[in-house]
């Protein structure tokens, strides 16, 4: 990674960027600088294409101990095989209280965002190759990116409060926000948080500048 696109990410207000992988061992540094590191759950099998990541199958996540606000970024580069629903590609939540926030696949096309009470339902196209995926909350806002373009922008209630059980990718909490559940197999190749949401302009600057790493 060269020095102009790891300040880029700081001047973002990046508070996780898990990107460029280790080949061996479970953990997976982040270097927005932070100290927000992942964790490797089940041994996911690394892949040394475009950059480096993690293919996760059964049992197997990306875990960290973040915990997002009412605003916030999460952006991800991934290619999914969300074959098996729920299949979870985010989740800081406890379902039941209505805590936090996740998203979820419930179809291989349609995926639900949010607080659990007032999720929303987008349509992603094919998510089985590499993609970039944005989410952008701002309070009571939410706005969804694909590969740099909007897919629009829903209301959201805002949870009953924040969850604490940390940032899970490729999994989310059950329903108490304890342990894990519902995991979404794929290949994970960077996983971005940022404390504040991101406008327009910065989603489609930051995926320009960043496409040609992955093939796009």
């Amino acid at each position: 990674m060269n020095y102009k696109g790891s300040k880029d990410r700081f001047d973002y207000g990046t508070v996780m960027d898990l990107v460029t992988p280790p080949s061996t061992g479970s953990n997976w540094t982040d270097l927005s600088g932070y100290g927000n590191h992942g964790t490797l759950v089940g041994t996911p099998t690394y892949v040394s294409t475009l950059g480096g990541g993690y293919t996760t199958g059964s049992g197997q996540y990306i875990s960290t101990n973040y915990n997002v606000s009412n605003n916030f970024t999460i952006s991800i580069v991934a290619k999914l095989n969300a074959s098996s629903f729920w299949a979870t590609l985010w989740g800081n939540d406890s379902y039941s209280s209505n805590y936090g926030y996740l998203a979820y696949f419930l179809s291989s096309t349609g995926i639900n965002i949010g607080p659990p009470s007032s999720s929303q339902y987008y349509a992603f196209t094919g998510v089985s190759t590499v993609h970039f995926y944005d989410f952008v909350f701002s309070g009571t806002s939410l706005t969804v990116y694909q590969d740099g373009v909007s897919l629009g922008t829903t209301t959201i209630s805002l949870p009953n409060a924040l969850a604490t059980g940390g940032l899970y990718f490729g999994a989310r909490h059950n329903n108490a926000g304890t342990s894990y559940t519902d995991v979404c197999p794929g290949t994970y190749y960077n996983m971005r948080v940022y404390r504040r949401p991101l406008l327009a302009s910065e989603i489609s600057s930051i995926y320009n500048g960043m496409k040609a790493t992955y093939g796009l």
